[in-house]
């Protein structure tokens, strides 16, 4: 009869370590499905916060370039393509190069909030992440020999200068408004 309670108490055992396996490998399968599930949703709220729109010319509109940065109703405009401009060096700081662009080679970019006047011989913008390279040339550029770049993505984020990069905009811009 004793033999009977170790076997009884043997099998109750296994039967408890069965279930136990069985609700680990049920809860492992709910768990990566969340995950996946949750990885998903990211990936998809991602690619709705970037809105990528080919380059072409868009109806130009004046704004008042000196409060765009206190306008609240703001909305930044990114852009992918390849462009070929002409420039030439104005400025640097921290964040970039300030290049003038030839105002002929304006009507390349995808332009929200710019409108050219009679007067303006070049429109102002900065590039992000010059190569060395590039840096280079474009310093030594100057009004009669201007440097040509080619411009991948453009952006407009609600500072007073556009900004440009030789990267496209999903790839430069990511993480800036």
């Amino acid at each position: 009869m004793r033999k009977k309670n170790k076997d009884n108490g043997i099998a109750s055992e296994f039967a408890i370590m069965i279930i136990l396996l069985v609700a680990i490998i049920i809860g492992g399968i709910i768990w990566i499905r969340n995950a996946r599930k949750i990885a998903e949703l990211t990936i998809e709220e991602q690619k709705n916060d970037t809105v990528v729109i080919p380059v072409k010319r868009a109806p130009a509109q004046v704004v008042d370039t000196e409060n765009v940065a206190a306008d609240n109703s703001c909305q930044p405009h990114y852009y992918d393509g390849d462009v070929q401009i002409e420039g030439q060096f104005v400025s640097q700081d921290k964040d970039g190069i300030v290049i003038a662009i030839k105002k002929s080679d304006v009507s390349k970019l995808p332009v929200v909030n710019y409108q050219p006047n009679e007067a303006e011989t070049s429109f102002n913008v900065k590039l992000i992440d010059p190569t060395d390279k590039v840096n280079e040339n474009i310093k030594a550029s100057s009004a009669k020999k201007p440097i040509t770049i080619t411009v991948h993505g453009y952006a407009e984020i609600c500072q007073p200068l556009p900004v440009i990069s030789l990267q496209p905009a999903t790839v430069a811009f990511k993480g800036q408004s």
